[in-house]
């Protein structure tokens, strides 16, 4: 994961997101793209509504799930990684 995307780094929902949550699924739509997202991911992609590091996100699925911090952070660096790359999570202040 490049260093802009460290567990000290800031990010926030894009602006030009639109996103509902259904039954614990949320359905974002970015430049008439849709994404759907299982609960794991529903709780990722929360943390990030106000301004929030990987390490609130990790925390978030870890106590969500009951799973270990190593499991959730390696599902939540990936899955982040991907929310950059897809313009959905811009850097926060």
């Amino acid at each position: 994961m490049a260093i802009t995307e460290s567990s000290v780094a800031r990010w926030r929902w894009n602006p030009r997101v639109a996103c509902r949550v259904v039954e614990d699924n949320a359905f974002i739509l970015l430049d008439s793209r849709m994404v759907s997202l299982n609960e794991v991911g529903t709780t990722v992609w929360t943390a990030f509504e106000r301004t929030a590091t990987l390490d609130d996100a990790v925390q978030a699925v870890a106590t969500a799930f009951d799973v270990e911090e190593s499991v959730a952070r390696a599902d939540a660096e990936a899955f982040v990684h991907e929310l950059v790359t897809r313009q959905m999570l811009i850097q926060g202040s």
